[in-house]
């Protein structure tokens, strides 16, 4: 449960509602896709021109909001310090979407990820007042960036790499752990890990 919360790694084409084949089953082409919508952590997160240094692509919680003209204006920069990685990210390396605008881009690469997120404030608080989870991470593209980007369902793919903060911020936990107005009770680990997962995949239903 540890290990799937930890590297949640989603390329479900389900996720990403492709197009259907003639037996109207949902299929995945590589080659026919165009954009990658990217959510997270520090494991995802690129660097934006418009991003909080060391933090964003795009924004912030104090910053929520943007304009279509900021978005399609934001540009993916190198940060050597700020990534996990020391330098490009593993969404950079698969799309091939190193700098420069996203739009520009054979496969464009649009990063929502947020260094230091967790999955949602239900089961654990921010690590700071600007930090964007990523609930609201799925909610700011859904409200923002959707009805700008052309991102076709058949030709997008979703992917998310989040949990490591979870495991982090919950680690000192104890257990059994009563219900709140928005969360049930969690006797172990292993059924707290379940909800937060359940929180992930509802967010990604948007």
């Amino acid at each position: 449960m540890v290990h799937f919360l930890l590297a949640h790694l989603c390329f479900a084409a389900a996720l990403v509602n492709a197009s259907p084949s003639q037996q109207s089953k949902p299929y995945f082409n590589w080659d026919e896709t165009n954009f990658i919508l990217a959510f997270g952590d520090s494991y995802t997160y690129v660097q934006g021109t418009s991003g909080l240094q060391n933090y964003s692509f795009i924004g912030d919680l104090q910053n929520y909001s943007f304009t279509p003209e900021k978005l399609l204006s934001d540009e993916i920069v190198q940060n050597q310090i700020g990534t996990s990685a020391g330098g490009p990210n593993w969404v950079e390396y698969l799309t091939g979407c190193f700098s420069g605008l996203p739009s520009r881009c054979t496969k464009q690469l649009w990063n929502f990820a947020f260094a230091g997120s967790d999955v949602s404030t239900e089961y654990t608080p921010l690590h700071h007042n600007y930090s964007v989870t990523l609930t609201n991470q799925i909610a700011q593209w859904n409200t923002y960036a959707r009805p700008v980007l052309p991102a076709t369902p058949s030709k997008s793919l979703v992917a998310v790499f989040i949990g490591i903060n979870d495991i982090s911020d919950t680690s000192k936990y104890t257990f059994p752990r009563s219900a709140t107005t928005t969360n049930n009770s969690a006797s172990d680990f292993a059924s707290l890990y379940s909800q937060i997962i359940s929180s992930e995949m509802e967010a990604l239903e948007t």
